[in-house]
């Protein structure tokens, strides 16, 4: 509340023209600062206190005076009217403060929400790895073996031909972020918020080259006829030989989707490899967790893979699963105590690299209806 205060508080004294310099440039330094935008600003909490630049001081301290019960009380602030008057101004400040509140929905800008930006690089080995955004750096062994080059946002992995032996490493994307990997074989992959993949150091020959994935991610595989590529999620399996592809396969999800986007796929579960379902571009496959069934329809693969150029897409979704995808996106944990919600529809899209988390959340609550707060990373709903 503070910051709302302080805002608020300026921008009266601002309207009772008598605001300092030093105040004055104060305000102009909040209203870049403060984070309401997209047309959200400053702009529409004038427009909603013009009304206290004909405040009536002396009726409001009348109306105070009022309510005192005691005459002796009464007749002391009736003498110091002078020094009081101003209290009814400062009763308006209040109210104005809770209307800025009430408005933005904010407990305190002074507490961003902060994302998480380290990802971590598990060995064959055992040995862990920590990778920075926007970084170059060799990741070797211990003993100085060079095993993959970070460039920027991108893993690449070296070959090793000699090698005979499958050995995997495993890359976790925390929330908040994304990144991609370039396998041995020059396979592209594009992971998402909160997943981790599991892939060879190098693949071998007469193997199926095979990646183990939890989450979300885009694969640009390329193509091998000798080499069967193979992701595992879960118990389902996705085959190609060249193609490009979509899998979400997170954990608290209902169904595995798999969408395909160019070349062919065989879907099938990884117990039951006879009993496959083959893609064409521009279907769906969700494999529904609790009975191992597999349904396939048409969608537009554009929805299923904008995620890579930061677009967030809700078509036709529930709120709980739209707050799941946030809490991944935005790196935070949403508490929603307003279980009402959980199973509204909604459909919207956002540009994450645009809309900030405040104000998706702002512009959920005005749809429908709800409260909430920020505190660090968490937002509690009402």
């Amino acid at each position: 509340m503070k910051a709302i205060f302080t805002i608020s508080r300026l921008i009266i004294k601002k309207k009772l023209k008598f605001l300092s310099e030093s105040e004055m440039l104060q305000l102009k330094k909040l209203k870049t600062k403060y984070p309401f935008t997209k047309k959200v600003d400053f702009d529409y909490i004038n427009k909603n206190i013009e009304s206290y630049n004909s405040i009536d001081a002396d009726k409001a301290w009348q109306s105070v005076l009022e309510k005192i019960e005691q005459k002796s009380e009464k007749s002391f602030y009736k003498r110091n009217q002078s020094v009081f008057r101003y209290a009814a101004i400062f009763v308006c400040l209040l109210s104005l403060t809770y209307f800025v509140s009430d408005h933005f929905n904010m407990f305190d800008s002074s507490q961003p929400i902060s994302n998480q930006n380290i990802i971590t690089l598990r060995l064959a080995n055992g040995e862990t790895k920590t990778l920075v955004l926007h970084k170059d750096q060799e990741i070797k062994t211990a003993n100085g073996n060079l095993i993959n080059v970070q460039k920027n946002n991108v893993l690449v992995c070296g070959k090793n031909s000699e090698s005979d032996q499958l050995a995997y490493n495993e890359l976790k994307i925390p929330f908040g972020q994304k990144f991609q990997v370039i396998l041995s074989d020059g396979t592209k992959i594009h992971l998402n918020s909160g997943s981790s993949l599991k892939f060879p150091i190098t693949f071998i020959k007469g193997h199926y080259r095979k990646v183990y994935l939890t989450g979300e991610a885009f694969f640009e595989v390329t193509k091998d006829k000798s080499h069967p590529f193979i992701v595992q999620s879960n118990d389902m399996n996705v085959k190609v030989l060249g193609t490009k592809f979509n899998v979400s396969a997170y954990k608290e999800d209902l169904n595995i989707n798999t969408v395909l986007v160019e070349g062919s796929v065989q879907v099938f579960e990884k117990n039951i490899p006879n009993q496959k379902s083959i893609l064409v571009p521009g279907e769906k496959a969700s494999w529904i967790k609790s009975n191992n069934q597999v349904t396939i329809k048409k969608v537009d693969v554009s929805d299923y893979t904008a995620w890579m150029n930061g677009q967030l897409i809700f078509k036709g979704m529930s709120f709980k699963k739209i707050a799941q995808k946030l809490e991944r996106t935005y790196n935070v944990s949403i508490v929603n105590n307003n279980k009402d919600l959980d199973n509204e529809i909604f459909s919207a899209s956002f540009n994450q690299d645009i809309d900030k988390i405040e104000n998706i959340m702002l512009y959920l609550s005005k749809i429908y209806h709800f409260t909430y707060i920020i505190k660090d990373n968490t937002i509690i709903i009402n």
